[in-house]
């Protein structure tokens, strides 16, 4: 399993479900669409503002964190994680922060979810 573009997909969309779990989100999983495209599944979102913007910006630090390379972090991640913070104390860095705290604490966890999410297309 190189460093291919399904491997960095499986990596990013593992690392929004392995954060937002341990952010006590329910229902979350996450599918392949193809070698350069996932989606995650709808949620029960319990956490703050904060708590979720970091699992909206998850994918670019698990991506980092384990790969070495955030490419696939999307501008749409990052949007929506400062439209979930508008009117709050927080900012993109904040949420930046902590998703890269949790990514770092949960990597094994990230890793053996993106190996699911490689080989079977779906956790």
């Amino acid at each position: 399993m190189g460093h291919d573009t399904r491997w960095h997909t499986a990596v990013h969309e593992a690392g929004h479900v392995v954060v937002g779990r341990a952010l006590g989100a329910r229902g979350l999983g996450a599918v392949l669409l193809s070698d350069t495209r996932g989606r995650t599944t709808p949620c029960t979102w319990r956490g703050s503002r904060l708590e979720e913007a970091a699992y909206l910006i998850a994918g670019a630090a698990a991506g980092r964190l384990i790969t070495g390379d955030p490419a696939l972090c999307g501008s749409g991640d990052v949007a929506a994680a400062r439209k979930t913070l508008r009117r709050t104390k927080h900012t993109v860095g904040d949420a930046e922060a902590l998703a890269r705290q949790l990514a770092r604490k949960h990597r094994r966890a990230i890793e053996r979810a993106a190996r699911q999410l490689y080989d079977h297309g779906r956790i």
